[in-house]
């Protein structure tokens, strides 16, 4: 067989996989002796990861925000002022939008009193 043999199987060099797995077995069995963590480290490392994901899961929209959830990037929900809760690690992510907040613009006149009946003026534009 050639080496530019269409019909026949791809061919491999001197080696192959089988020496792949020995070389990798080796260097975790090299691996596996340096680093043993005792049962107390390992639910540390997972109080720890816990705490971390609780942090990042909880966030507070404010009196005149509106939350945008997106989940990977696409809109998933709106969600009002509060405390709220998200996906952590970046899976779910929260932008606050001002929205709540009416600006007014008068012409003409001035507002003396807000309230349900208002009074205006028009003194003091020149």
């Amino acid at each position: 067989m050639s080496p530019m043999d269409w019909k026949g199987p791809p061919s491999r060099g001197p080696g192959g996989i089988k020496d792949f797995e020995e070389v990798l077995k080796k260097i975790l069995e090299q691996f596996r002796g340096k680093f043993r963590f005792h049962g107390s480290l390992w639910l540390l490392l997972l109080a720890v990861l816990i705490v971390v994901a609780g942090y990042a899961s909880v966030y507070t929209v404010a009196p005149e925000e509106t939350g945008v959830i997106q989940r990977f990037g696409r809109y998933v929900r709106l969600t009002g002022p509060g405390l709220h809760f998200k996906l952590p690690f970046g899976v779910e992510t929260v932008s606050k939008v001002k929205t709540g907040r009416n600006f007014q613009m008068e012409f003409g006149y001035r507002t003396v009193e807000a309230g349900v009946r208002s009074r205006f003026t028009e003194r003091g534009f020149k």
